[in-house]
């Protein structure tokens, strides 16, 4: 569909060279969030260790102690994790989704293997090491972000949608995204909210909640230097610091998250926005059917004789 040399959209062309080809939104929006959990080192780590979450809990016996452990807690109805697929972002909203739902049976399972002494008591040990403040704070964001995004999402796939609303919406959610980026304040309120969250969450299942103090007692572990010849990047993962403050999660994780998905809209949606508004102004339902202003962008855009246009269109 999409290929310049021999796709439909250059097939197209030869016969009507002004012809716009536009990739479908919603898949640019799945891109984003895709390129997101690619490529930001601390969101892809989080993504996965919900998968290694998701594939430990999915053991048979291991399984059916989750399903007890949500019984034994009074939950209304059974809630399953979800698998990551970085290639559907719906199933990151998901999977984020439900873990947060269970994460205090989740925390049960993985003590309950751990104090049975199990065959899977090794990877408890190892899992629950993973799900700190770091861990719960991504996850109140992801699920955030994803549902800012989901609505969007929603629209897009309605078949009633218009290009002219679905341009709004995107032009919003990169306001959207954009506002909390600006707030440079000592207090940045969506991050604050969040933050808040995350230590609510914590303070419930007795996860530490890391202080400003807690770098004094957090020394970097370095790799000898017999072994750096090995090390493909710069900084090893081993002598990479958590983050121990608030503010440390906010400079290298918020913002630089909020910095990639605003880069990445910006990228994907910038393209012909004036010229593909005007469209939806040609359907009769529209409160401003043939409006000559918003028409006037697709006009020139394919030549046509304005002021011809506009006797025609007074007709």
């Amino acid at each position: 569909m999409s290929g310049r040399l021999n796709g439909v959209q250059a097939l197209f062309r030869e016969e009507v060279p002004q012809a716009i080809y536009v990739h479908c939104y919603n898949h640019r929006l799945n891109l984003i969030i895709s390129d997101v959990c690619k490529n930001v080192t601390n969101v892809k780590m989080f993504f996965g260790i919900v998968e290694n979450l998701y594939i430990f809990v999915s053991g048979s016996s291991v399984h059916a102690k989750f399903v007890k452990i949500q019984k034994d807690m009074k939950y209304k109805s059974i809630i399953e994790l979800k698998r990551v697929c970085l290639t559907r972002w719906t199933a990151q909203v998901f999977a984020c989704v439900s873990l947060k739902k269970v994460l205090s049976p989740l925390l049960v399972l993985l003590n309950n293997l751990i104090n049975e002494k199990s065959d899977r008591a090794a990877e408890s040990k190892g899992l629950l090491h993973l799900i700190d403040f770091n861990f719960i704070f991504n996850l109140v964001m992801f699920c955030y972000i994803l549902g800012l995004f989901k609505n969007t999402s929603d629209y897009l796939q309605n078949v009633n949608a218009e290009m002219a609303e679905s341009l709004t919406l995107i032009s919003s959610i990169k306001t959207v995204f954009q506002s909390m980026r600006d707030d440079d304040s000592e207090i940045n309120v969506t991050f604050n909210k969040l933050y808040i969250e995350a230590t609510n969450i914590s303070k419930e299942n007795n996860i530490t909640i890391p202080t400003q103090d807690s770098n004094k007692n957090n020394r970097t572990k370095k790799i000898p230097e017999k072994f750096r010849q090995f090390i493909l990047t710069e900084e090893s993962f081993l002598e990479k610091q958590k983050f121990i403050s608030k503010s440390d999660l906010k400079l290298n994780l918020f913002l630089p998250t909020l910095d990639y998905i605003i880069n990445e809209l910006d990228k994907r949606f910038t393209n012909n926005t004036n010229i593909l508004s005007s469209i939806s102004y040609l359907h009769p339902q529209n409160e401003n059917f043939l409006n000559y202003e918003q028409l006037k962008p697709l006009a020139l855009h394919y030549n046509i004789d304005l002021k011809m246009f506009h006797i025609q269109r007074s007709m």
